[in-house]
């Protein structure tokens, strides 16, 4: 009987644990600090003048904060995406808000310069490496631009 009831303790204390480790939050970047800093344009040029490996080892998965221009805002009950960009590029900054930081400042209107921090999850198209240079022009040579993710974002100029 003893054993019985430390068995059912020891299983139901995994069970927790499991279940905590499971539904645990991801950091909110809100209260961490940008490890990079970057104006839109400055940003983009660094891509465009580094390879696919420098850009994933020193960019991917880092917390970026970056000064750009609000091309879009596309509101849904789950999240809040902000297209963001420079007056010179083709290039786009896709900043989706954590949940945790979703009711962005109202005073947030197109074409305003915003400052935005976020986790960088992914670069679409950089400029230096053959097959993305084959993904970055049409079929009239002109250049789209790249697409850049960040995800759990957060807004710091309020």
């Amino acid at each position: 009987m003893k054993k019985a009831i430390i068995a059912i303790a020891i299983i139901t204390l995994t069970a927790i644990g499991v279940w905590k480790y499971l539904n645990k939050q991801a950091p909110n970047v809100a209260n961490k600090k940008a490890e990079l800093q970057f104006t839109a344009t400055k940003f983009f040029e660094s891509i465009n003048t580094a390879d696919s490996l420098t850009i994933a080892n020193s960019y991917n998965g880092k917390i970026i904060e970056i000064i750009a221009i609000v091309k879009s805002i596309e509101n849904s009950d789950s999240a809040t995406t902000f297209n963001l960009g420079d007056s010179i590029s083709n290039s786009t900054i896709i900043a989706t808000l954590d949940k945790r930081n979703n009711k962005y400042p109202t005073t947030i209107m197109l074409n305003t310069t915003v400052t935005i921090k976020g986790y960088l999850s992914g670069i679409i198209g950089t400029a230096t490496s053959k097959q993305a240079e084959v993904s970055v022009l049409d079929d009239m040579g002109i250049n789209l631009g790249q697409t850049i993710q960040l995800s759990r974002c957060y807004i710091t100029n309020k």
